[in-house]
């Protein structure tokens, strides 16, 4: 789950940035070191930035493109994640 802020600029009549900030609760399988090999899993919350733009069809139609980053927590240490999402936005 993310909890985050977002800015946006217009770029013209139908073109949008926008810059995301905030953060998120992050769930990450850890292997225990008993013998029977049970996985346990950890949460935490870690930073969330990202960068996109919007292009409007119509008022409450709109196609997004975005690149979201975050740290996250595995057994060897913390690690970049990098998401890359192309979509439609329906706003009401």
């Amino acid at each position: 789950m993310d909890l985050a802020g977002v800015l946006r600029a217009r770029l013209g009549s139908e073109l949008m940035a926008f810059a995301k900030l905030g953060v998120a609760s992050v769930k990450t399988p850890v292997s225990s070191a008993n013998t029977n090999g049970l996985v346990s899993s950890e949460s935490s919350l870690v930073p969330v930035g990202g960068i996109g733009v919007t292009v409007n069809f119509t008022k409450e139609l709109s196609a997004r493109a975005e690149l979201e980053t975050r740290k996250v927590k595995f057994a060897g240490g913390k690690e970049s994640v990098t998401n890359v999402s192309i979509g439609m936005q329906y706003s009401f």
